[in-house]
């Protein structure tokens, strides 16, 4: 079963704060190393793309929803 996640991003640099990125969930199996790389791969485009003037080379925050009993960015 897939589907995707709201991932929501702050960046203190540009002011940038709460902004909604959409990834997938992670497969049932995935390794969250992976599943977190991608997830930083879109948040980082995202940012590029709304905040092309930004200097920030560190994100400040991620907030990737967690329901009880399922794996971090699971369903």
């Amino acid at each position: 079963m897939s589907g995707i996640l709201q991932v929501l991003y702050t960046c203190e640099t540009c002011g940038a704060l709460d902004r909604k990125v959409t990834v997938p969930h992670r497969k049932e199996n995935e390794d969250i190393r992976g599943w977190m790389d991608q997830v930083t791969r879109r948040i980082a485009d995202d940012h590029r793309i709304r905040s092309p003037f930004c200097t920030a080379t560190t994100m400040t925050n991620a907030k990737i929803p967690l329901e009880e009993g399922k794996n971090i960015g699971g369903i």
